[in-house]
């Protein structure tokens, strides 16, 4: 009777255990998906303000601009923001037209989970932003 009774206490206590990872796996994912925005709502920025609309140089860069500054008041300040947000400082706006929304690493999310599907949905945003400014030099 006892193992039933143990068996049965185990049980919920990992029913409970994955119901717990479940959900803060889903608030994981939404927090990645709004950093990865607000960056990419930074990077706009920086190169609609920039007279040659110049892709940003560092982080410094960024966080010179409005958008960037709310980086900074992210939870868990800008390394959280680091750490789950790369990017390609080195490269420039013509190199990330050269690619597609799907293959571009200029910005890219850092596995987490539910992350599949993430970098598709912000990153036609920014295609479309940078296709416009280029188009209106």
């Amino acid at each position: 009777m006892w193992l039933v009774t143990a068996a049965v206490f185990a049980g919920l206590g990992y029913g409970g255990y994955r119901l717990r990872r479940t959900y803060l796996d889903m608030f994981e994912a939404e927090d990645r998906l709004q950093i990865s925005l607000r960056v990419t709502d930074a990077i706009i920025e920086h190169t609609r303000s920039s007279p040659t609309h110049a892709w940003p140089t560092s982080w410094d860069d960024l966080l010179r601009q409005p958008r960037g500054q709310e980086l900074t008041q992210w939870p868990g300040g800008l390394e959280r923001v680091r750490a789950m947000v790369r990017v390609d400082f080195a490269t420039t706006v013509d190199k990330v037209l050269a690619q597609t929304p799907e293959t571009c690493t200029a910005v890219t999310v850092t596995p987490g989970p539910n992350y599949a599907g993430i970098p598709a949905r912000w990153l036609h945003g920014l295609y479309d932003e940078l296709r416009e400014q280029r188009q209106g030099k």
